[in-house]
Protein backbone atom coordinates (compact mmCIF):
# COMPACT_ATOMS: atom_id res chain seq x y z
CA UNK A 1 0.00 0.00 0.00
CA UNK A 2 3.06 2.23 0.18
CA UNK A 3 2.65 3.68 -3.31
CA UNK A 4 -1.06 4.31 -2.87
CA UNK A 5 -0.46 6.04 0.47
CA UNK A 6 1.31 8.77 -1.46
CA UNK A 7 -2.13 10.33 -2.00
CA UNK A 8 -2.18 11.09 1.73
CA UNK A 9 1.14 12.93 1.66
CA UNK A 10 -0.88 15.99 0.72
CA UNK A 11 -2.12 17.74 3.89
CA UNK A 12 -5.51 18.41 2.31
CA UNK A 13 -6.06 14.77 1.32
CA UNK A 14 -5.11 13.58 4.80
CA UNK A 15 -7.48 16.10 6.37
CA UNK A 16 -10.27 14.84 4.10
CA UNK A 17 -9.55 11.27 5.20
CA UNK A 18 -9.73 12.32 8.86
CA UNK A 19 -13.03 14.13 8.29
CA UNK A 20 -14.41 11.10 6.46
CA UNK A 21 -13.39 8.85 9.36
CA UNK A 22 -15.24 11.13 11.77
CA UNK A 23 -18.32 10.98 9.55
CA UNK A 24 -18.16 7.18 9.41
CA UNK A 25 -18.00 6.94 13.19
CA UNK A 26 -20.73 9.55 13.60
CA UNK A 27 -23.13 7.63 11.36
CA UNK A 28 -22.30 4.25 12.88
CA UNK A 29 -22.67 5.56 16.45
CA UNK A 30 -25.93 7.33 15.65
CA UNK A 31 -27.40 4.14 14.21
CA UNK A 32 -26.01 1.94 17.00
CA UNK A 33 -27.90 4.01 19.57
CA UNK A 34 -31.06 3.04 17.68
CA UNK A 35 -30.02 -0.60 17.40
CA UNK A 36 -29.59 -0.34 13.62
CA UNK A 37 -26.69 -0.94 11.24
CA UNK A 38 -26.07 0.63 7.84
CA UNK A 39 -27.19 -2.56 6.02
CA UNK A 40 -30.14 -2.66 8.42
CA UNK A 41 -31.39 0.62 6.95
CA UNK A 42 -31.71 -1.21 3.65
CA UNK A 43 -32.92 -4.69 4.63
CA UNK A 44 -35.00 -3.84 7.69
CA UNK A 45 -35.37 -6.35 10.50
CA UNK A 46 -35.92 -9.41 8.35
CA UNK A 47 -33.21 -11.86 7.33
CA UNK A 48 -32.43 -10.98 3.70
CA UNK A 49 -33.00 -13.68 1.12
CA UNK A 50 -29.96 -14.51 -1.03
CA UNK A 51 -29.48 -12.48 -4.21
CA UNK A 52 -32.33 -10.04 -3.51
CA UNK A 53 -31.27 -6.42 -4.04
CA UNK A 54 -31.74 -3.88 -1.25
CA UNK A 55 -33.25 -1.41 -1.65
CA UNK A 56 -35.78 -2.75 -4.11
CA UNK A 57 -34.75 -1.69 -7.64
CA UNK A 58 -31.44 -0.42 -6.19
CA UNK A 59 -30.50 3.04 -4.90
CA UNK A 60 -30.20 5.24 -7.98
CA UNK A 61 -29.26 8.89 -8.42
CA UNK A 62 -30.21 9.62 -12.02
CA UNK A 63 -28.65 13.09 -11.90
CA UNK A 64 -25.18 12.00 -10.78
CA UNK A 65 -25.59 8.60 -12.48
CA UNK A 66 -24.43 6.54 -9.51
CA UNK A 67 -26.13 3.39 -8.30
CA UNK A 68 -25.62 0.78 -5.61
CA UNK A 69 -27.32 -2.14 -3.98
CA UNK A 70 -26.73 -4.47 -1.05
CA UNK A 71 -27.27 -8.20 -1.09
CA UNK A 72 -26.17 -11.46 0.49
CA UNK A 73 -25.00 -14.72 -1.01
CA UNK A 74 -26.11 -18.18 0.14
CA UNK A 75 -22.40 -18.95 0.56
CA UNK A 76 -20.21 -16.19 1.89
CA UNK A 77 -16.77 -15.71 3.45
CA UNK A 78 -16.53 -16.25 7.19
CA UNK A 79 -17.78 -13.26 9.14
CA UNK A 80 -19.49 -11.60 6.18
CA UNK A 81 -23.12 -10.58 6.35
CA UNK A 82 -23.38 -9.19 2.83
CA UNK A 83 -21.87 -6.64 0.49
CA UNK A 84 -22.47 -3.50 -1.53
CA UNK A 85 -21.92 -3.16 -5.26
CA UNK A 86 -21.32 0.40 -6.49
CA UNK A 87 -21.80 1.47 -10.12
CA UNK A 88 -21.48 4.48 -12.38
CA UNK A 89 -23.63 4.80 -15.50
CA UNK A 90 -22.06 6.30 -18.59
CA UNK A 91 -25.28 7.82 -19.87
CA UNK A 92 -24.98 5.86 -23.11
CA UNK A 93 -27.68 3.32 -23.84
CA UNK A 94 -25.31 1.01 -25.69
CA UNK A 95 -23.04 0.75 -22.64
CA UNK A 96 -23.98 -0.98 -19.39
CA UNK A 97 -22.88 0.51 -16.08
CA UNK A 98 -19.31 0.25 -14.80
CA UNK A 99 -18.78 -1.64 -11.54
CA UNK A 100 -16.69 0.61 -9.30
CA UNK A 101 -16.01 -1.46 -6.18
CA UNK A 102 -17.53 -4.07 -3.88
CA UNK A 103 -17.63 -3.51 -0.11
CA UNK A 104 -18.28 -6.44 2.24
CA UNK A 105 -19.48 -5.88 5.81
CA UNK A 106 -19.95 -7.99 8.92
CA UNK A 107 -23.24 -8.47 10.83
CA UNK A 108 -22.52 -5.25 12.75
CA UNK A 109 -22.16 -3.24 9.56
CA UNK A 110 -18.39 -2.85 9.90
CA UNK A 111 -16.38 -3.04 6.66
CA UNK A 112 -14.51 -6.31 6.12
CA UNK A 113 -13.01 -6.11 2.65
CA UNK A 114 -13.10 -4.32 -0.68
CA UNK A 115 -13.04 -6.26 -3.92
CA UNK A 116 -13.42 -6.14 -7.69
CA UNK A 117 -15.57 -8.53 -9.68
CA UNK A 118 -14.98 -10.24 -12.98
CA UNK A 119 -16.64 -8.52 -15.94
CA UNK A 120 -19.36 -11.14 -16.41
CA UNK A 121 -20.55 -10.97 -12.79
CA UNK A 122 -22.41 -7.66 -13.23
CA UNK A 123 -22.22 -7.53 -17.04
CA UNK A 124 -20.36 -4.26 -16.67
CA UNK A 125 -18.71 -1.96 -19.15
CA UNK A 126 -15.14 -2.45 -17.97
CA UNK A 127 -13.01 0.67 -17.51
CA UNK A 128 -9.34 0.90 -16.47
CA UNK A 129 -8.49 1.56 -12.84
CA UNK A 130 -7.57 5.22 -13.43
CA UNK A 131 -11.05 6.05 -14.74
CA UNK A 132 -12.80 3.99 -12.07
CA UNK A 133 -10.84 5.83 -9.38
CA UNK A 134 -11.91 9.18 -10.80
CA UNK A 135 -15.54 8.11 -10.52
CA UNK A 136 -15.02 6.85 -6.98
CA UNK A 137 -13.39 10.09 -5.85
CA UNK A 138 -16.43 11.96 -7.14
CA UNK A 139 -18.93 9.52 -5.63
CA UNK A 140 -21.86 11.35 -4.17
CA UNK A 141 -25.56 10.57 -4.10
CA UNK A 142 -28.49 12.72 -3.01
CA UNK A 143 -31.28 10.36 -4.07
CA UNK A 144 -33.24 8.62 -2.76
CA UNK A 145 -33.19 11.09 0.12
CA UNK A 146 -34.48 8.57 2.67
CA UNK A 147 -31.16 6.71 2.30
CA UNK A 148 -28.92 9.76 2.71
CA UNK A 149 -27.12 8.23 5.69
CA UNK A 150 -26.20 5.20 3.59
CA UNK A 151 -25.01 7.44 0.73
CA UNK A 152 -22.86 9.45 3.15
CA UNK A 153 -21.49 6.31 4.81
CA UNK A 154 -20.40 4.87 1.47
CA UNK A 155 -18.83 8.14 0.38
CA UNK A 156 -16.89 8.44 3.64
CA UNK A 157 -15.76 4.82 3.47
CA UNK A 158 -14.40 5.31 -0.05
CA UNK A 159 -12.31 8.22 1.24
CA UNK A 160 -11.07 6.47 4.38
CA UNK A 161 -9.98 3.37 2.49
CA UNK A 162 -8.83 5.22 -0.61
CA UNK A 163 -5.27 3.83 -0.65
CA UNK A 164 -6.51 0.24 -0.32
CA UNK A 165 -9.05 0.74 -3.09
CA UNK A 166 -6.31 2.10 -5.34
CA UNK A 167 -4.23 -1.03 -4.80
CA UNK A 168 -7.18 -3.37 -5.33
CA UNK A 169 -8.10 -1.75 -8.64
CA UNK A 170 -4.49 -1.74 -9.81
CA UNK A 171 -4.20 -5.42 -8.88
CA UNK A 172 -7.33 -6.12 -10.93
CA UNK A 173 -5.85 -4.40 -13.98
CA UNK A 174 -2.54 -6.24 -13.55
CA UNK A 175 -4.33 -9.57 -13.40
CA UNK A 176 -6.38 -8.78 -16.50
CA UNK A 177 -3.28 -7.65 -18.36
CA UNK A 178 -1.40 -10.85 -17.58
CA UNK A 179 -4.29 -13.25 -18.18
CA UNK A 180 -5.64 -15.10 -21.17
CA UNK A 181 -8.27 -13.21 -23.24
CA UNK A 182 -11.09 -15.43 -21.96
CA UNK A 183 -10.59 -14.47 -18.30
CA UNK A 184 -13.30 -11.80 -18.25
CA UNK A 185 -16.00 -14.31 -19.25
CA UNK A 186 -14.72 -17.26 -17.19
CA UNK A 187 -17.66 -18.28 -14.98
CA UNK A 188 -15.30 -20.04 -12.59
CA UNK A 189 -13.74 -16.73 -11.57
CA UNK A 190 -15.95 -14.20 -9.77
CA UNK A 191 -13.42 -12.06 -7.88
CA UNK A 192 -10.38 -10.55 -9.57
CA UNK A 193 -8.82 -8.79 -6.58
CA UNK A 194 -9.63 -8.15 -2.92
CA UNK A 195 -8.18 -6.83 0.31
CA UNK A 196 -9.30 -7.18 3.91
CA UNK A 197 -9.87 -3.88 5.70
CA UNK A 198 -10.28 -2.76 9.30
CA UNK A 199 -11.87 0.54 10.24
CA UNK A 200 -10.09 0.59 13.61
CA UNK A 201 -6.64 0.07 12.09
CA UNK A 202 -7.29 2.53 9.27
CA UNK A 203 -8.35 5.30 11.63
CA UNK A 204 -5.31 4.62 13.81
CA UNK A 205 -3.06 4.94 10.74
CA UNK A 206 -4.69 8.23 9.73
CA UNK A 207 -4.15 9.58 13.24
CA UNK A 208 -0.47 8.55 13.18
CA UNK A 209 0.07 10.26 9.83
CA UNK A 210 -1.57 13.45 11.10
CA UNK A 211 0.67 13.50 14.19
CA UNK A 212 3.75 13.18 12.01
CA UNK A 213 2.74 16.26 10.06
CA UNK A 214 2.04 18.43 13.11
Amino acid sequence: MGTALAQWQCRRALAEAAQAAERLLEISTRLAHKGITVPGLLVGGATPAPWIHFPDCDAVDTVRRYRYYYHVHPRRPQGEHGHFHLFRHTGRRERPATHLIGIAVDPYGLPLRVFTTNRWVTDEYLLPAAKVLRYLRRFRMDRPRRLQLVHDWLRALITVFGPTIVEVLRARDARIGAARPTLLEDRRIEILSASRISLTRQIAMIERLIKRRI
